[in-house]
C-alpha cells in the first residue's frame, strides 16, 4: 500500500502495512495489485415446478395481481354506491376464485412454455454477469413471442404485443457490477440472488459442483469493482 492513503470506504489514513480499516474493517487491497477472478461460464437447467425463487416469484405475481382485482372491485363498488356486506363477500369470493384458476393453470403455463424444465446458460467477468437462455429454448420462447405478439395485433390489444416484445428482449440480460446492489447466496438450492438497483431480482442458478467456485468469484469480482464505483460517485 502507498504511504498517505485512505480507506475507499470511510476516508480513514491508512499506514504502509495496513491490510484493513482499523475504524471501519474494509479489506483494503490496491487496485494494481488485486488478483482478478477467471472468467466463468456454465449452465443449467432449472425445474420450474418445484425451485422455491421460481414459485415465489409467481406467488409475488399472483398477489399482486389479485390485490388489484380485488381493490378495483372494491373501488367500483364504492363509487356506484353498491358496497355493502354481501357485496364485499362476492368480491372476495371472486378474487379468491380467479387466484385459485391461475394457481391451478400455473403446471399447465410450464407445460406451453417448453416442460417444466428451463435451460439458462450464465458467464461471469470483469463486465458483469451474463444470463441468456439456451439456444435450443431460445428458439422455442421465440416462437411462443411470436404467436403471443400476432394475437395481440390479431386482438388490437398492445399489452399482448409490448408483453412478448419485452420477454424476447430479456432473453439476453448483462447485469453489470455497477447495477448489483446485493449478493445473496442461496447453498440450499445451489444458486446465488442478486438484488439490483431500482428493484430488480435476478437468480443464478448454478451447478452444484461448482457452486463454491462461482460465489467466490462473484464475490471477488465485486470487491474488485465496489471501490471503482465509490470513486465514479465521488467524482460525479
Amino acid at each position: 500500500m502507498s504511504e498517505g492513503a485512505h480507506c475507499p470506504q470511510c476516508g480513514t489514513a491508512l499506514k504502509e502495512a495496513d491490510v484493513f480499516c482499523n475504524k471501519c474493517g474494509y479489506h483494503f487491497v490496491e487496485e494494481g495489485k488485486q488478483d482478478k477472478p477467471p472468467s466463468l461460464s456454465w449452465e443449467r437447467k432449472v425445474n420450474l415446478f418445484i425451485d422455491r425463487h421460481v414459485f415465489k416469484s409467481f406467488l409475488l405475481a399472483l398477489w399482486i395481481g389479485a390485490s388489484a382485482i380485488f381493490l378495483f372491485l372494491l373501488i367500483l363498488g364504492l363509487v356506484e354506491g353498491s358496497l355493502s356486506w354481501e357485496v364485499f363477500r362476492t368480491i372476495l369470493l371472486i378474487t379468491l376464485a380467479v387466484s385459485g384458476v391461475i394457481l391451478a393453470f400455473y403446471p399447465v403455463a410450464l407445460l406451453i412454455l417448453g416442460g417444466w424444465s428451463y435451460h439458462y446458460r450464465f458467464r461471469v467477468d470483469e463486465n458483469g454477469i451474463l444470463l441468456e437462455t439456451a439456444p435450443r429454448q431460445r428458439k422455442w420462447n421465440t416462437f411462443l413471442n411470436f404467436l403471443t405478439f400476432i394475437s395481440g395485433i390479431l386482438k388490437r390489444k398492445p399489452g399482448m404485443m409490448g408483453a412478448a416484445i419485452l420477454a424476447q428482449s430479456r432473453q439476453r440480460e448483462l447485469y453489470r457490477w455497477e447495477d448489483v446492489r446485493l449478493i445473496k447466496p442461496d447453498p440450499r438450492g445451489y444458486a446465488i440472488v442478486l438484488k439490483l438497483y431500482g428493484g430488480r431480482t435476478s437468480v443464478l442458478w448454478c451447478p452444484p459442483e461448482r457452486y463454491e467456485e462461482i460465489l467466490q468469484a462473484i464475490l471477488r469480482w465485486r470487491e474488485i469493482i465496489e471501490p471503482r464505483k465509490r470513486k465514479r460517485s465521488k467524482r460525479s
